[in-house]
């Protein structure tokens, strides 16, 4: 999936789907989602959607045979980099009640 800013291309970048996604074709539904492996009988559905700000990310696993890590790859423009949700939110506390 490749994720084009209009503005600047240059800041574009590709999220790679897991290897269990790859040599299916994708169905997508009317809310943006892209799901591969939709086939009745696989091991795992991956489900992508898109939104204005995330990409959201759904592994669906439909028995015993699926994969037990799935992994998702990226190209990033040079200079750019991944960061932790601590990186981007900062310390983060929970109240419990």
């Amino acid at each position: 999936m490749k994720i084009s800013d209009l503005e600047n291309k240059k800041d574009s970048f590709e999220m790679l789907s897991p290897k269990e996604a790859k040599n299916t074709t994708p169905a997508i539904s009317k809310n943006g989602t892209i799901v591969y492996n939709n086939e009745a009988n696989c091991n795992a559905n991956v489900a992508l959607q898109p939104t204005k700000d995330v990409i959201r990310s759904l592994i669906t696993i439909n028995n015993l045979n699926a994969s037990k890590e799935y992994t998702f790859g990226f190209k990033l423009p040079k200079g750019n980099r991944l960061i932790t949700a601590k990186e981007y939110l900062g310390l983060i506390k929970f109240n419990y009640l």
